[in-house]
């Protein structure tokens, strides 16, 4: 994956946007120039945009402010956005995570616009903490599982072999990952805003109209 980096900081004035999906792929990117004495005033003329309030706020923590943002968290959201603020001849630098959600560049494709998507990180599924948590749930030891993308639905879902999903109430941080939940039996939630903080502000909800429910019943 560094090897990705390295070529395409070589060529860094080619591009017109930075393009994040994800605070991993913001430090993974940025770690990597510091690590390299790469020269930061390099990117003055590059206008950064980022999938989510998170992210941005990963970008902010370097120093810097981003260009745009969606108010939705995914992938589809950010193409769309991109494709009525990006000039004619600009061209897109994507690093992120290899394999990452195809909504992404195919909008950016349909709309002709020039882009190079650049994996720089891996997602591993860790199958002994995917176990563990599938106990957990079977055992009831668990009221809400929360969930901050749609791939890590999948990859719980495709490892938890085992587990009934329809005992799951699942609280997700937006619609698309929400989708993925529903689409393997779960009961969904979904936070207010695409935020960590916006989910957590559901789950104390939650247990708040839970724990109400419980007390009326025993009354």
């Amino acid at each position: 994956m560094i090897k990705n980096i390295e070529k395409t900081i070589k060529k860094i004035n080619e591009y017109a946007w930075l393009v994040f999906t994800s605070g991993v792929g913001v430090n993974m990117f940025f770690d990597y120039l510091i690590g390299s004495g790469f020269d930061i005033r390099l990117l003055n003329n590059i206008k950064i945009a980022c999938v989510g309030t998170e992210t941005a706020r990963e970008i902010n923590k370097r120093g810097i402010k981003t260009d745009y943002h969606p108010d939705e968290y995914n992938g589809a959201a950010l193409a769309h956005g991109l494709t009525g603020i990006v000039k004619n001849g600009e061209k897109l630098l994507i690093p992120r995570a290899k394999d990452g959600a195809e909504d992404l560049t195919r909008i950016l494709a349909e709309a002709g616009i020039a882009y190079d998507d650049i994996p720089i990180y891996e997602k591993i599924r860790d199958i002994e903490k995917t176990d563990a948590a599938v106990k957990i749930i079977g055992e009831n030891k668990v009221d809400f599982v929360a969930f901050t993308s749609s791939s890590a639905v999948d990859c719980f879902s495709e490892s938890a072999v085992n587990c009934n999903f329809s005992k799951i109430k699942a609280v997700c941080i937006g619609e698309r990952t929400a989708e993925a939940a529903r689409s393997y039996g779960m009961e969904v939630y979904v936070s207010a805003e695409s935020t960590i903080k916006s989910m957590v502000e559901k789950i104390k909800e939650l247990f708040t109209y839970e724990n109400e429910n419980q007390k009326t019943t025993r009354q």
